[in-house]
């Protein structure tokens, strides 16, 4: 007996933005072209509160809260809008899906990582992002303000107030 096909839905062809509910028409497209590829977004507005309740939240069309939510406490600090915009146009620029690796920490699991002492991960407004995922020359195209690797297993990349920062773990 042959196996029934299963419908693959193509997120890069969704029709629109998924947002979430009441947050009106808030990201207008597109933001612009790096390396002759369309970024997807250009942030307009925010998402509303960062702090979200229990339960997921969709903050954008590729990612949700869950997936910044600290990794051993589970508690989430949603990401500011600008951290999911650089995400949003790094996904824009390679094939397939980012893996969000470490997004925000409490001071304890920053410790117990051994997250430097001044993380922008405790601040809720970087993420790491696995390995083979993303260069560090995709995280500055896109928009990070702060971007660091680590020999090829992760980028870490943030959106800190003030300069740019570049470093090697």
């Amino acid at each position: 007996m042959a196996a029934s096909a299963v419908p693959v839905r193509d997120m890069r062809t969704e029709p629109s933005v998924m947002r979430p509910p009441g947050s009106g028409d808030r990201l207008r497209r597109p933001a612009g072209q790096v390396n002759g590829v369309e970024l997807p977004l250009q942030l307009v507005d925010d998402f509303g509160p960062n702090r979200h309740s229990a339960g997921m939240t969709r903050l954008s069309r590729f990612f949700d809260s869950a997936e910044f939510a600290d990794s051993r406490t589970g508690h989430e600090l949603g990401p500011p809008p600008a951290l999911v915009h650089v995400l949003e146009n790094i996904r824009a620029l390679r094939p397939g899906p980012l893996v969000i690796v470490s997004g925000h920490r409490c001071p304890e699991t920053n410790r117990a990582v051994g997250g430097a002492k001044y993380s922008r991960h405790v601040q809720g407004d970087a993420a790491d992002i696995g390995m083979g995922r993303a260069t560090t020359a995709e995280a500055e195209a896109a928009g990070a303000v702060g971007i660091g690797s680590l020999d090829g297993w992760a980028v870490h990349v943030d959106v800190r107030p003030g300069g740019s920062a570049r470093w090697e773990y």
